[in-house]
């Protein structure tokens, strides 16, 4: 290796331009070796003073030649040295001074003809040398004009020759010398127009002086500092980046230059602190001027090439590290996709494939993947490279040598030379991922039957299939009754064990062919596909029914929910899936209207459908801006005709339908959750005018009505507490009335907050009674005290002995009992002298009193004597 203190050089003579001037400017080589032309004339013409002066031969003239040269010539020579060394260049001048001085010294002096002309003819050479051939034949000029006027002062004819002689000889010396030095000067002009002018640095050194004789001027570009700074000694090393010095310097004495030819790379520091690289192309010790012994080199700024390399070597790492197999093909012969050969690949193609490098470089195609031979995978791959267009491939299912199902992502990319880059990925992982995402976004998370995304994808691709095949579809959807009210009550998680045990249920009874989702909070849907019709529905429906008959046993709780089936049917009630599951939703609504378990779409339940649903809008409004009114009918004991109890009835008075029956809105209350608002505000307002009765002494008690939701308020009995103390009513003279179905769904919350009530002082009444299959055991639970006939059986018990017959039996059984019986919906005399007969206790219907509005009631009262014995006339 060679090893360097600095770099720098110059060639001999011009080779810069002064913009300030024709002649051009005296590089540093030029500049040491004018120097010491100049140095040694001064000592010439310093040893000639000193020679006149010792050899007597020169004349009486010695002394003052002597002196002439010591004061003059010699200080004129020190003063063109300095001179030339502060602006680096020849002044013209130099010359003519030269020869007029010469001609000078002519004409006062004899005896130095001949050294004159020698001295003019040397300025010629030199203005042949430094300048040009023009300018030493103008110094011929005058140098032979300068000889001739001191010929003549001298008046010595002989001289005459002698100036043809010096212009013979200047001549002949501006012909020749002018010439050779005219050719070197073009061709150092172009060799340093070749150096300066290509995109590096050109530099040397002078091995024994260590130091830097040249340096091109692109050093500049390059490195940032001006080139008198690189011929400073140690300036360079100091540019030079410091994990590099040692590798650049060596031992720092310029030892081990011996090589002939060296590359090496280093940083080197610009003035604004960014670093550049070079590579640095040396050749070794070469002879110089005289006894120099010197090193020439080239910079090439390579900062791009390194940047590109360690890019180059980010992405071998890259690739190297990347868990994504990477494979280079190439194809052999372009029309034959069987030439395809595997050149290389990374550390993760050989893992994923689980099998040596080393012994598939080469391979073909179907030797890599053996396993895909059979697919136009080759094919492809082959058509990437002839296209020279990039491919994504579908996934890709393989079988792998363990016999493990692999899915693999494929990218296919040209690459120059036949080639092609082959990325494949095992996604396996992912894809188990992606479809265990995919089903948890599908499927319901607390009972895993597929969600509403996942129905609706189902409903609308069967009811595609049954359009093009012309069979039936049907769709159930279920709505589960007081699951909001064991959710708020029992908690949360009772409420979701109860989902799953229903789902569980439902998963039992139903067919593999059959699709069960859970669409909503307390919502299932069923899809029925084949044997759709309606008679398959009807069995499916009383299934799904009888599955619910059974209790829910949850924490040691026995819980019972009731569903609501709505029935629709592809293509006779709807034909698109919104269409079907909007005509399934009506009927499910008129499935819980009427209490039935399950209903089929009818066309005439639609405009009901939209009337409830704008009334369902309309409920919290009327509950908050008093559209509710209370009215009260009474109830009179049939033995004597006093009356017992008057009853709280709400109506509502709607903006544009009028007086609204609570038939027409109890159940949406229920539904939109208004239901607790509504009681509660019938239950203030009875009691509040329940005690502003009591000043009238009128002796009877006051009936209020409980929902089942209402029951599962766990408040309850807190806020009737409150709101007696606040009426002052005493609890014994209300009786709350709960119907028979609301209680058949007890959770055990129920009848503890019936109990509570009970403790309180009030009574209860079990409203509709007979509708439902109330057991004898069930009336043992709840502290009963009265028991309210059905309409439905009152109004038909004359024309049906089935009717007269029910009512009979809760009269019967209602005494044996200790309860009081009520009969309500009389609503004409006859059947009011039969219920005397069978010894019902009381009555209450239209044909005693429909329900009026507080001060209607007392009109009432007044028109008929007071509450007591007004007296029943039989017919």
């Amino acid at each position: 290796m060679v090893h360097t203190v600095g770099m720098g050089g110059s060639t001999l003579g011009h080779n810069r331009e002064n913009p300030g001037s024709r002649w051009p400017v005296i590089d540093r080589r030029g500049l040491r070796l004018w120097s010491i032309v100049f140095l040694v004339r001064a000592a010439a013409f310093t040893a000639l003073g000193v020679a006149a002066v010792l050899v007597p031969a020169v004349g009486d003239d010695r002394f003052r030649i002597a002196l002439l040269l010591m004061v003059a010539a010699t200080p004129y020579n020190l003063v063109l040295t300095a001179d030339l060394r502060r602006h680096h260049r020849l002044h013209p001048s130099t010359v003519f001074l030269d020869v007029i001085g010469a001609s000078i010294f002519h004409g006062w002096f004899d005896g130095v003809w001949t050294p004159a002309l020698l001295v003019a003819l040397a300025s010629v050479a030199l203005a042949a040398v430094g300048f040009d051939r023009r300018l030493a034949l103008w110094v011929t000029a005058v140098g032979t004009a300068s000889f001739s006027v001191a010929a003549a002062w001298r008046d010595t004819p002989s001289a005459i020759v002698g100036v043809l002689t010096f212009m013979i000889a200047a001549v002949m010396v501006v012909l020749t010398v002018g010439i050779v030095a005219d050719s070197e000067r073009q061709a150092r002009l172009h060799f340093t127009g070749l150096v300066e002018g290509v995109d590096a640095v050109v530099w040397e050194i002078d091995l024994e002086a260590l130091a830097l004789t040249y340096v091109s001027p692109s050093v500049e570009s390059l490195f940032g500092y001006p080139p008198e700074d690189l011929y400073v000694p140690g300036f360079f090393a100091s540019c030079i980046h410091p994990d590099d010095l040692v590798g650049v310097l060596g031992d720092g004495q310029g030892t081990n230059v011996e090589d002939d030819r060296v590359q090496m790379e280093f940083r080197v520091i610009r003035p604004d602190g960014r670093v550049v690289w070079v590579r640095n192309f040396m050749r070794g010790p070469q002879a110089g001027l005289g006894s120099q012994r010197i090193i020439r080199g080239v910079l090439v700024d390579i900062s791009g090439q390194k940047a590109d390399e360690q890019l180059i070597a980010q992405y071998n790492d890259i690739v190297e590290s990347m868990q994504v197999g990477l494979f280079v093909w190439q194809l052999t012969e372009r029309d034959e996709a069987g030439s395809l050969r595997l050149l290389s690949g990374n550390p993760a193609a050989w893992a994923l494939l689980g099998r040596s490098g080393e012994s598939l470089v080469g391979s073909a195609f179907d030797e890599v993947f053996p396993e895909l031979s059979g697919a136009d995978i080759a094919d492809r791959v082959a058509g990437v490279i002839r296209r020279g267009e990039p491919e994504v491939f579908d996934q890709v299912d393989y079988v792998n040598r363990d016999g493990e199902r692999v899915a693999m992502f494929l990218r296919v990319f040209p690459l120059p030379n036949e080639c092609a880059g082959f990325a494949f990925e095992d996604v396996t992982t992912q894809m188990q991922v992606e479809e265990a995402l995919r089903h948890q976004a599908m499927h319901d998370n607390l009972t895993g039957l597929p969600n509403r995304a996942l129905f609706n994808e189902r409903l609308g691709w069967v009811l595609a299939e049954g359009s093009r095949r012309g069979t039936s579809v049907v769709l159930l959807l279920i709505d589960l009754d007081q699951f909001k009210e064991v959710n708020d009550t029992l908690g949360h998680l009772v409420g979701d064990e109860l989902l799953r045990q229903i789902a569980q249920r439902l998963r039992l009874l139903l067919r593999e062919s059959d699709t069960i989702a859970r669409i909503g909070g307390d919502e299932f849907a069923v899809l029925l596909t084949t044997a759709a019709d309606e008679t398959a529905s009807r069995e499916v429906a009383a299934k799904i029914g009888a599955a619910f008959s059974e209790p829910f046993r949850i924490n040691g709780v026995e819980l019972r929910s009731s569903p609501s089936i709505g029935i629709a049917v592809f293509p006779d009630h709807g034909t698109d899936p919104e269409g079907l599951v909007q005509r399934a939703d009506v009927a499910m609504y008129a499935a819980k209207r009427s209490g039935s378990g399950f209903a089929f779409y009818v066309a005439d339940d639609d405009r009901r459908s939209m009337d409830r649903i704008k009334l369902l809008g309309e409920m919290h409004h009327a509950v908050d801006h008093d559209e509710l009114v209370v009215y009260y009918q009474p109830k009179i004991a049939l033995a004597g005709g006093d009356v017992v109890d008057i009853e709280a009835l709400v109506r509502w008075r709607h903006p544009e339908q009028g007086l609204l029956r609570p038939s027409a809105f109890i159940e949406l209350a229920e539904l939109s959750g208004a239901i607790q608002a509504l009681a509660r505000e019938v239950i203030a307002t009875g009691l509040h005018q329940y005690g502003l009765w009591s000043s009238l002494d009128l002796g009877v008690g006051l009936a209020v009505n409980l929902s089942i939701r209402n029951l599962y308020d766990p408040t309850l009995a807190d806020y009737l507490a409150d709101e007696f103390n606040r009426s002052g009513v005493d609890p014994r003279e209300v009786v709350m009335e709960v119907a028979e179905r609301d209680l058949m769904d007890d959770s055990g919350q129920v009848s503890a907050v019936l109990r509570r009530l009970t403790d309180l002082g009030m009574r209860l009444a079990i409203d509709d009674f007979g509708t439902g299959s109330f057991s004898l055991a069930n009336l043992r639970e709840f502290p009963v005290s009265e028991l309210k006939i059905d309409r439905s059986f009152i109004g038909t018990m004359l024309s049906d002995q089935g009717s007269e017959m029910i009512v009979r039996s809760i009269i019967d059984l209602g005494h044996n009992l200790g309860f009081s019986v009520v009969a309500e919906g009389v609503e004409s005399v006859a059947v009011l002298d039969r219920l005397i007969d069978l010894g019902c206790d009381h009555a209450q219907g239209f044909q005693i009193c429909e329900p009026l509005l507080a001060d209607e009631l007392l009109e009432w009262f007044e028109r008929r004597g007071g509450p007591r014995g007004w007296g029943l006339t039989r017919t």
